[in-house]
């Protein structure tokens, strides 16, 4: 009887891209065992070879005119909310009606709020998840989001946090408390995690993500640069993109650092595993950037240690949860330049990072089984409807 129960709840996934290559925690929601969406709404579509989902309706009908007005005058326009325009919202009607679709599941509080007024009109039940920025920057920024937001946390059915960090935002947002459910992006537990080497090789630190202000990227290169000899015997790969990582090239050759420092473009995500099993010890220096933006829960962070590795990062965001201080890996406070050299100078230790990789391994899949966290939504998936 259940399993007929769960047979008649058909989910229309809503996001803004499909799918950008950091979002592939998205991806990985779509392969729930029972539950999985019957059709992604986007606004556009990336990378499709690299996600090949079916049902992928492009509901895109804005004006490429607009859009530039709007950006040119946005402290005029952060006072007003646009949400679908009539055809877009048309277009969206027909795919939800043509599909029998019962629960729509937005990512991202921004999203939420634009198919919201649809989901009133159809009498959808909205399930919507935060991540950051949508809970912490967006409605300091944006005042006309945030007092949407108020509508939003009203009707929909569930909200969903990734981190306690967000859970609690969005309490100083508005939201009832009994509406947020704490559901964390989970990750497969890999077969094959680090082979620890009692070798006097190369210790490697890396890190894995977007050189964006939040992720304290320059920091970590002046840190490295500070924190070793020349006979260290130690190395630091940054994996990634963005618009810092001219600024880290211009700072290796200004600091001329007494170890290497490499760089490698973005890694896709069937292909990151190499890079964490040729590493020692992950290096994530989270911070609050200008613009008050915050992490949620980094996954690169879970994905580190799901390989064995021991991970370096800051008291940020939800990222306590994700480490466990002295045990999985070092804690330090934000921007705390002198901490992170000492953090990496405490696991230039091979013993050390056995011990606290095998940890971090263990507690990953004890805590955040992708397996695990796709079956909790797939429950929610089932009592929204």
């Amino acid at each position: 009887m259940k399993r007929e129960t769960e047979l008649q709840v058909r989910v229309g996934l809503i996001v803004n891209n499909f799918l950008p290559i950091g979002q592939v925690w998205i991806w990985r929601q779509l392969c729930l065992e029972k539950l999985a969406p019957v059709v992604i709404f986007a606004r556009s579509r990336t990378n499709d070879q690299l996600y090949p989902a079916n049902h992928v309706v492009i509901y895109n009908q804005r004006s490429s005119f607009l859009l530039k007005i709007r950006m040119k005058l946005w402290f005029v326009f952060k006072y007003f909310y646009y949400g679908l325009n009539r055809s877009e919202k048309q277009l969206i009607k027909n795919s939800l009606s043509r599909n029998s679709i019962s629960v729509v599941h937005a990512h991202f509080g921004t999203v939420g709020c634009e198919v919201l007024d649809l989901c009133k009109e159809l009498k959808l039940p909205l399930l919507v998840t935060f991540h950051g920025f949508d809970a912490t920057s967006v409605p300091k920024r944006w005042p006309a989001y945030a007092h949407k937001l108020h509508e939003l946390f009203e009707y929909s059915n569930q909200v969903i946090a990734v981190s306690n960090f967000i859970k609690n935002k969005l309490i100083d947002l508005g939201c009832p408390i009994e509406k947020i459910v704490l559901s964390h992006l989970g990750v497969p537990i890999p077969n094959r995690i680090k082979e620890y080497s009692t070798s006097d090789s190369r210790i490697r630190f890396i890190h894995v993500g977007s050189f964006v202000e939040k992720k304290g990227v320059p920091d970590l290169v002046r840190a490295f640069a500070k924190a070793f000899p020349s006979d260290a015997n130690v190395e630091l790969m940054l994996v990634g993109g963005g618009y810092s990582k001219e600024l880290c090239k211009e700072l290796i050759k200004e600091l001329k650092p007494a170890n290497p420092i490499l760089m490698k473009d973005t890694v896709l995500s069937d292909q990151v595993y190499k890079e964490f099993l040729e590493a020692d010890v992950f290096v994530l220096n989270s911070m609050t950037d200008s613009q008050g933006t915050t992490e949620g829960l980094p996954i690169a962070l879970l994905e580190a240690q799901s390989y064995g590795l021991p991970v370096i990062s800051t008291i940020h965001a939800g990222i306590p949860e994700a480490v466990v201080h002295n045990q999985t890996g070092l804690l330090i406070n934000e921007k705390d330049q002198e901490a992170l050299i000492e953090a990496m100078r405490h696991l230039n230790n091979r013993d050390l990072i056995k011990s606290m990789g095998m940890q971090a391994h263990t507690f990953v899949k004890e805590k955040f089984n992708l397996i695990d966290c796709n079956k909790k939504l797939e429950k929610l998936y089932i009592q929204t409807e």
